[in-house]
């Protein structure tokens, strides 16, 4: 049992999965409308480990529960596996779910992030696994690798029709707070505090995670352009606020390149080598990081006019 269904190649691996079910369903929307209207594109939250701030998985730029909640602005509904946790149980669901033509968003599965379970061969006992390692290992999942707790599991259960300009003002709403660190349903700081103290832990010298802080760095920059590309799509489709939005974009491609100069510093997988260990080229990040920081601040607060023109 196999379904036509593929992970689109994303950064923000929740993102790509989702986008990869909408086409299955014949909804397709382009990338950065799917990033900007869940809020993925404008997300970046730190989480506190021993006194510091540290980058969330970049997989996880929002928490699961919040991206199901913003789903249906895409005509998307998921709906969470609430079944017991054990590993035989989760694959006779999946198998059933599978029968009934509904792919699975299944997270850290095989490494961090998310993916599609898209088939099952009983015979074989294998699941089949569409995701970021699909075209270096392959789809085939054996039972015995599946996690004997499964984390986190989704499936598409309906489709429903998005009011467009209710969905852009929410999603222009969460924008704005997202990048101003104002967001009311999220606990741990994030959007240009978040950059703020990213800067602050480059400075302090404590020791970081090279693949891991070039992963981060490579996630948001690529959130930033599609963040960027949506406020253009928008400006073009709503004359009251398209200055605003306007304001925004440039604000988001100013703040992406200033997070390329990182990308260069430290390249996704190596993490720059010793560079993350050398003083200077911290302090040099560091204040990348805050000037992006500051860019982020400015395209927030130009959202939040765009969401007053809205009006």
């Amino acid at each position: 049992m196999e379904l036509p269904v593929r992970y689109v190649p994303n950064w923000t691996s929740i993102a790509g999965a989702i986008e990869g079910v909408l086409e299955y369903l014949g909804a397709a929307l382009p990338t950065h409308a799917v990033m900007g209207l869940t809020g993925l594109a404008f997300a970046l939250r730190l989480e506190e480990r021993g006194g510091s701030w540290f980058p969330s998985p970049p997989s996880d730029p929002l928490p699961t529960r919040r991206v199901v909640a913003v789903s249906r602005r895409l005509g998307l509904h998921l709906r969470p596996y609430e079944g017991p946790a054990t590993r035989e149980d989760v694959i006779e669901w999946i198998q059933g779910e599978l029968g009934r033509g509904r792919p699975v968003l299944a997270k850290d599965l095989r490494g961090p992030g998310w993916g599609i379970v898209r088939g099952i061969d009983v015979r074989e006992r294998h699941l089949l696994i569409s995701d970021l390692l699909e075209p270096e290992v392959g789809p085939r999942l054996p039972w015995e690798e599946l996690p004997a707790s499964p984390a986190e599991l989704l499936i598409p259960s309906a489709l429903a029709e998005a009011g467009a300009a209710g969905v852009v003002r929410e999603a222009l709403t969460d924008a704005a707070q997202l990048l101003t660190g104002e967001a009311p349903f999220l606990g741990e700081v994030h959007g240009a505090p978040a950059l703020e103290a990213w800067a602050e832990l480059l400075r302090s010298g404590r020791p970081l995670d090279r693949p891991g802080h070039a992963l981060h760095i490579a996630r948001l920059h690529a959130a930033r352009l599609a963040a960027a590309q949506f406020c253009e799509d928008l400006a073009a489709a709503f004359e009251a606020a398209a200055e605003a939005l306007r304001q925004a974009a440039r604000s988001l491609r100013q703040e992406a390149s200033e997070l390329s100069q990182l990308l260069t510093l430290f390249p996704y997988p190596s993490g720059g080598g010793s560079t993350l260990s050398h003083p200077g080229m911290r302090r040099i990040a560091a204040s990348n990081l805050e000037r992006a920081a500051e860019l982020e601040r400015a395209a927030g607060e130009a959202l939040g006019a765009a969401r007053r023109h809205l009006d």
